[in-house]
């Protein structure tokens, strides 16, 4: 084993008490579903679920498993994909949506006319976690876990921009934004899925294949680039947090949470308070993004592709 490796193993695993990807249990019968497994943390944990047992279905190119193609950019990519899975397996223990963009550059937007990061990062994810419910209630102590990130404290919400129409690049407000509308939507999903466990996660600061497609005029991107890889994890230790929402079973139960490293964004997996707890854990604001999020996915699928949504227990008094 290198210095590296040594020295890392040693401030993860032996000095800090937290959690190791080898504490994952026998996954053998669970059925599990990866996007964004081409590449990276993506890639990392649909590995270690397949590892430990898991059937695992993966969109991505580069991981020999189940293999299911999909461009996250088109929505009607995402129902393909729903539909392709459900024709492989009649359960799902395990949903992880990895596939996102990180500051991509100049304002571009999805076949349905939402900006390209609102669109890959959000409402693919909110669509396939709705398309595929089906199959994840069906399946007893099933989970769902999406990706968050501490960029969710630069997010905004607005009503009229929820498709980010208004937006004049593709950078870190509408990446943000992004991040605080799946984080909102998951908790709020939690709230109306008594039966399927709903985490985010936030990976931390992280060395991965996602900054080489992003655009470098953005000053906090160019700095992320500059000193992820000497600063941050590697993207098999920042898969951990995923790891541990996808497969920790004292879990099992627990409907919400949200987990990610608090030692310099890189060390001890731990669960905390998003940033944006504010607009996050309010009643009302997951209520109204959880509804506009359905009538903006079904104006773009059609009313016909669109299953039915997931009734809240909460009643606005508006």
């Amino acid at each position: 084993m290198e210095l590296f490796e040594k020295i890392e193993k040693y401030l993860s695993e032996d000095l800090l008490t937290g959690w190791s990807p080898a504490n994952v249990p026998n996954l053998t019968g669970k059925v599990a579903l990866v996007t964004g497994a081409n590449s990276g943390m993506g890639y990392a944990t649909a590995l270690k679920l397949a590892e430990n047992g898991a059937e695992v279905g993966s969109h991505g190119k580069a991981l020999k498993l189940h293999q299911l193609q999909c461009d996250m950019k088109s929505l009607q990519n995402v129902v393909q994909l729903a539909e392709e899975f459900k024709k492989q397996s009649q359960k799902l223990d395990i949903l992880v949506n990895m596939a996102g963009v990180f500051y991509p550059g100049p304002l571009d937007k999805t076949k349905e006319g939402i900006e390209q990061t609102l669109g890959i990062n959000f409402f693919a994810p909110a669509l396939l976690c709705l398309l595929l419910l089906d199959r994840l209630k069906a399946t007893h102590g099933s989970r769902i876990v999406n990706m968050g990130s501490a960029a969710e404290a630069a997010g905004k919400l607005q009503w009229d921009n929820l498709k980010g129409e208004l937006y004049k690049d593709s950078g870190l407000t509408p990446y943000g934004t992004s991040k605080l509308y799946l984080t909102t939507w998951s908790k709020e999903l939690s709230v109306r899925l008594p039966d399927v466990d709903v985490f985010t996660v936030h990976p931390g600061l992280v060395a991965t294949p996602l900054h080489s497609k992003s655009d470098w005029k953005y000053p906090l991107n160019a700095i992320v680039k500059v000193f992820a890889p000497y600063l941050g994890q590697g993207w098999k230790r920042g898969a951990i947090s995923t790891i541990y929402a996808a497969t920790e079973p004292s879990l099992t139960g627990r409907r919400w949470g949200y987990f990610c490293p608090n030692l310099f964004m890189t060390y001890h997996n731990v669960e905390r308070t998003p940033f944006n707890h504010r607009i996050i854990y309010n009643e009302h604001t997951g209520w109204r993004l959880f509804e506009e999020t359905g009538r903006i996915l079904a104006a773009a699928i059609g009313k016909d592709k669109m299953p039915a949504m997931p009734q809240s227990p909460f009643k606005p008094d508006y």
